[in-house]
Parts: C-alpha cells; structure tokens; sequence
C-alpha cells in the first residue's frame, strides 16, 4: 500500500553513541509500506514529494563525550538521490517535545561531511 507521509529526520547511517548522519527537516514522500504496526512500520521510499528547510547533519560523539555537528542545507534533487527506493523502518516518537517521525535506512551509508577550510 502507497502512503503520503511526512518525516523530520531520515537517518541514513547510525552507530549508537558514535556517530550519526542524517536529514533533518520536513521530508514528504509516497511510501511503499511492506509491515504496518501502526505509527512504526517498514516501508521502502518510492518518490520524494516536497522538502522544507532541510539539512544533512553529520555529528560525532568525541571520547570525551563532546558532540562535533557538521551541517549544510540540501536541496529537493539531492534528498531525492540520496533515498528514493531506499527501505528502512519509520517510527512516530510522541515522548519527544516535538513528536519525531523518523525513518533509518536499512542500508545505511555515512553523510561524510567536512569542516570548511578558513
């Protein structure tokens, strides 16, 4: 079944308390959902409809427990190479102020964002 639906973040690469690369914004796309649970699911992203104030981050935990973010606004064409028939699972988190609907590839690949040079 084919479903509009909008997310806040799409994790593309997750190494839990390492490092995380992501799109953050408002990220509308027609998914295919293979597994519905209700709010959470899996789904493969089939078309990239609409992108609002959209950036890639790329943050890393460094070993004193610092968080270094790299980041840079993305355009619709990039979002779309970047996800289109990607599969992954996709979550509502209402504990969170505000409630994140997020969705994590499942073939995951880092952003590798760099500093720029002064």
């Amino acid at each position: 079944m084919i479903k509009e639906m909008i997310f806040n973040e799409i994790i593309t690469f997750e190494y839990i308390m390492w490092r995380k690369s992501y799109i953050s914004g408002e990220i509308k796309v027609l998914i295919d959902i293979i597994e519905d649970y209700g709010k959470s699911g899996i789904g493969k992203i089939v078309d990239v409809i609409e992108v609002k104030n959209t950036y890639l981050y790329d943050d890393y935990t460094d070993l004193h427990g610092g968080i270094d973010s790299f980041c840079r606004k993305t355009t619709l064409d990039e979002v779309k190479n970047m996800i289109i028939n990607k599969e992954g699972k996709f979550e509502y988190i209402e504990i969170t102020k505000p409630p994140i609907n997020r969705f994590k590839l499942k073939d995951q690949f880092p952003i590798n964002l760099k500093p720029k040079e002064i």
